[in-house]
C-alpha cells in the first residue's frame, strides 16, 4: 500500500476518512416536473455527499414538499425509481450522507419560480 501522503490517500482511507475529490453546484428554479439536480454524467464519478438547500434570499416556503429520487433511471421522470425521499420546505437544508449517488431529481407541488433550490455535492 504505498501512496504519497501528501498528494493523496488510499481507497480505504478516502472512504473512512470520507475524503472528498472535487464538487459541483447546481441550482434549479422550483418546479412541478422531475429536475435533475445533480447528474454524475456531468462530473468524474458519483457524489459521497450532497447538501440540497434553498438558494436565494426568499427562501422556500416551509410548507412545501419535494420529492427527491436518487440515483433513478427514468430521465423524463415518467416513473420515480430509484430511493425516494420526501421532505418539507423546513427541512432545508438537507444533507445526504453515506451513500453513492449518481443521480438526484426533484419536483415539488408548488410551482414558484420566484424559489430556487440548489445542490452542493461533494464528489
Amino acid at each position: 500500500m504505498a501512496y504519497d501522503a501528501t498528494h493523496g490517500f488510499t481507497v480505504q482511507e478516502a472512504t473512512n476518512l470520507q475524503v472528498y475529490n472535487d464538487y459541483y453546484q447546481n441550482e434549479l428554479d422550483i418546479s412541478t416536473a422531475f429536475q435533475t439536480l445533480f447528474d454524475m454524467a456531468n462530473t468524474d464519478g458519483p457524489a459521497k455527499q450532497a447538501i440540497i438547500y434553498a438558494s436565494n434570499s426568499a427562501g422556500v416556503d416551509a410548507t412545501d414538499v419535494f420529492s427527491i429520487v436518487l440515483n433513478g433511471k427514468a430521465e423524463d421522470g415518467s416513473y420515480p425509481d430509484g430511493i425516494i425521499i420526501k421532505i418539507l420546505g423546513s427541512m432545508l437544508p438537507f444533507t445526504i450522507d453515506n451513500l453513492l449517488i449518481t443521480k438526484i431529481r426533484i419536483l415539488t407541488s408548488e410551482d414558484d419560480a420566484a424559489e430556487r433550490i440548489s445542490v452542493l455535492a461533494f464528489i
